[in-house]
């Protein structure tokens, strides 16, 4: 081989190095690749305690259900919560003024479905999914996180309508997109402080405060997907007090694909 081809070779390949070097830094393109956008969710998460005031270990859990409340109202959580009064400890000396029948009847209901397939108290059920012991802050606040990562299915927004002077009624329209085959769509009227003296049975001589006390509840099997409702604020403490919490459930599984809430 000749020294002329040997040294045409060398300048050969210094050009397409250069050129190399070239491509990757003049050129404007980065050599670097651009690191990939993670998915992002905003899932708000349902949280429903069943509890009672004729249970000694149920107030330790109506705190932590405030402290998710008061997380949310910081913009560090994305929580609705709700509290049920169930009625089967009434029996035990002590009626708790907030409880009804149909409140255990639905924490049965969720018995049905869910994994450990208990009925106890204090109960917390994590957007229908899972359930834990209300008092394990840890363990609750774990679910919420795992949950909220889960893709959404469905969204529901919901509107107050302009109440009438003097009227205890109050008119709701609301909207649910995406999956809407097999849902129900829950209404529940809530009180978001209420406190009372206990004096007699488990937690005799103390007095307890509830956050997001749910008054009344209904239910709507395959709703439209826009329509308006009623709720009837009367039973309310004070109508400043209120807020109606809306959810849409798989009727079967009772997993919540959506939920809001309005002021009222």
């Amino acid at each position: 081989m000749s020294l002329q081809y040997k040294i045409s070779g060398s300048l050969l390949l210094a050009a397409l190095f250069i050129a190399f070097l070239w491509a990757g830094t003049d050129s404007g393109v980065s050599s670097k690749p651009s690191p990939e956008k993670q998915p992002t969710t905003s899932q708000t998460v349902l949280v429903e305690l069943f509890t009672s005031q004729g249970c000694s270990s149920c107030p330790p859990a109506d705190l932590v259900l405030r402290r998710l409340v008061e997380d949310t109202d910081a913009g560090h959580l994305e929580v609705i919560a709700l509290s049920y009064h169930v009625d089967y400890w009434n029996r035990l000396g002590w009626k708790d003024p907030y409880s009804q029948a149909a409140f255990s009847e639905r924490q049965r209901q969720y018995a049905q479905v869910l994994p450990d397939r208990r009925v106890y108290t204090p109960q917390m059920v994590i957007q229908g999914q899972r359930a834990h012991v209300g008092s394990r802050e840890k363990e609750v606040r774990a679910s919420i996180q795992a949950i909220r990562q889960q893709p959404q299915s469905t969204t529901l927004s919901a509107a107050l309508k302009a109440a009438t002077a003097g009227s205890s009624l109050r008119e709701i329209s609301y909207t649910i997109t995406g999956e809407t085959n097999g849902i129900t769509l829950q209404v529940a009227l809530i009180d978001t402080y209420l406190a009372n003296d206990v004096p007699r049975g488990e937690n005799s001589g103390h007095r307890l405060t509830h956050t997001n006390v749910v008054r009344t509840f209904t239910s709507e099997a395959n709703p439209p997907q826009q329509g308006t409702l009623t709720v009837d604020t009367s039973v309310l403490a004070t109508s400043s007090n209120g807020k109606v919490v809306l959810f849409v459930q798989d009727t079967e599984q009772m997993t919540v694909l959506g939920v809001t809430e309005i002021v009222l």
